[in-house]
């Protein structure tokens, strides 16, 4: 068997496993006189070494790739029902294959400066 078709035998598939993000908003999204609003994101993804988890934060969303293995990794996208506060550092851990994502948001009301319409 010649060179290029051993490579292309030995070509292997990496899955890629979607993890949906379970999300918990321990804000009140619309009191802007409470400063500690948190938006709390999950992600179970067994078998991980916590080294091999990277999270990308920007201010409206969320990027988690984890490398399983040399065949699986885990990826999600999240995008925040607030906006991110980068200032104050979003908090991870890792424990028994569940990753817990703590990040601040800024809440304010979108309806404060609304204009109301009569029904006719």
């Amino acid at each position: 068997m010649d060179k290029k078709n051993e490579e292309k035998k030995t070509t292997s598939f990496k899955r890629r496993i979607w993890v949906p993000a379970c999300p918990t908003c321990d804000c009140g999204c619309t009191d802007e006189d409470d400063k500690e609003n948190v938006e709390t994101l999950t992600f179970e993804i067994p078998g991980v070494d916590k080294d091999k988890i990277h999270l990308d934060v920007t201010k409206d969303r969320v990027r988690m790739i984890a490398h399983r293995n040399a065949e699986t990794d885990y990826i999600s996208e999240y995008m925040f029902s607030c906006t991110a506060t980068l200032d104050k550092e979003p908090t991870a851990n890792y424990k028994n294959g569940i990753l817990t994502l703590e990040v601040p948001v800024e809440c304010p009301d979108p309806y404060k400066d609304a204009q109301r319409l009569t029904i006719n």
